[in-house]
């Protein structure tokens, strides 16, 4: 098959092509990864690996050998590597589609994360096409994962407790249905009756719900892949004339409060942890808050690399759906991931690599 193709043939390499290290049967592996749902192809000499390195978007056979004439011994070996390669889907004779969608993509400067998207979206999860073997084969895998360790709590506690709002509940208890209560609140409400509002729509708990091996789980306003909720809401006061005394507050799930559980104007050192945030309006901000991911929640369950995404996207919703709150109430809002991860984790008193802060933004 080599031997039919044309010094002339052009190729394109798959634009999800890395070459990276993997660990297989306990050992580490460079690999030729394209998609996530095929098996790598696993690579282990080094002349072999320096040629990967050196593939181009496009090049012909003639190309490539010349490139690689040092490595190769003619040129009837660069095209057995290249047919090779070619049945591996790292490169083809003709455009990838991904390419095409990525061109457009990337117009929009939207290339990188189509490129995630697309990487990862196909990810081999357990299949709920036959519901039986489904449910058999991940009660097995859970009972594996629980004897490796205890599942995270679903709820996190901040202490000391030195003070506490309650929030009204605008989904189980209140007479009115959010969509009044919202409206009430627009019209009539202050703006810290506003906040606690937008915190309990999006955090609040509405339900628990009992799985087998996993135990209790909770069910939100906003939707969380197998219902991890990994992401907490925190707040930082700058001023108490609208919101509440200067400090650090955490809204509490199982209580529906927010908890205040460090007290000081931390104004400075948020400004400087977040670079040009508190630039985007001409007023200073009269608190700022941030979305930290409870990320063992997540990992607990999903514990594959490329299932990080999960662990995004819950905390991209939340954060689409209390920046459409804060739109509804008029309420200035800027958000953005900038910020200096270490120095917001010591703002707040986070653990280190157990409480991950996402995302950060100011309410003026």
């Amino acid at each position: 098959m080599a031997k039919q193709i044309s010094s002339k043939q052009v190729y394109f390499l798959h634009p999800l092509f890395i070459l990276t290290l993997l660990r297989i049967s306990g050992r580490r592996e460079w690999c030729c990864v394209t998609s996530a749902d095929k098996a790598p192809l696993v690579v282990r000499h080094w002349k072999m690996l320096a040629m990967l390195s050196s593939l181009r978007e496009r090049f012909t056979v003639s190309e490539f050998f010349e490139e690689n004439a040092h490595l190769l011994r003619n040129l009837e070996e660069a095209k057995r590597l290249l047919s090779l390669l070619e049945r591996y889907t790292v490169i083809s004779r003709k455009p990838f589609l991904e390419s095409v969608v990525l061109r457009h993509w990337s117009a929009y400067q939207w290339g990188e994360a189509f490129l995630y998207h697309y990487a990862t979206r196909d990810y081999p999860f357990v299949k709920a096409t036959n519901r039986e073997s489904y449910f058999r084969e991940d009660l097995g895998r859970m009972e594996r994962y629980r004897r490796f360790g205890k599942k995270p709590d679903i709820y996190t506690t901040m202490l000391p407790v030195l003070a506490a709002w309650n929030a009204p509940d605008c989904l189980t208890s209140s007479q009115q249905s959010p969509s009044t209560l919202a409206q009430y609140l627009r019209d009539n409400g202050t703006l810290r009756e506003q906040l606690l509002f937008s915190l309990h729509f999006c955090f609040g708990e509405r339900m628990k719900r009992f799985f087998p091996l996993q135990g209790f789980t909770l069910k939100k306003t906003i939707p969380s892949g197998g219902a991890r909720h990994p992401t907490e809401a925190f707040f930082l006061s700058f001023r108490a004339t609208r919101l509440f005394p200067p400090g650090v507050y955490h809204y509490d799930v199982r209580t529906n409060r927010i908890i205040l559980y460090r007290r000081g104007n931390f104004a400075r050192a948020a400004r400087k942890a977040t670079f040009d945030l508190f630039a985007k309006f001409e007023k200073q901000p009269s608190g700022m808050l941030v979305l930290v991911s409870e990320v063992e929640r997540a990992m607990w369950r999903y514990r594959d690399d490329r299932s990080f995404r999960a662990v995004l996207i819950d905390a991209g919703i939340a954060m689409m759906m209390f920046r459409s709150l804060m739109r509804y109430f008029s309420i200035p809002v800027y958000s953005y991931q900038k910020f200096d991860d270490r120095a917001i984790e010591r703002l707040l008193l986070l653990r280190h690599y157990h409480q991950v802060p996402l995302y950060v933004a100011s309410i003026v």
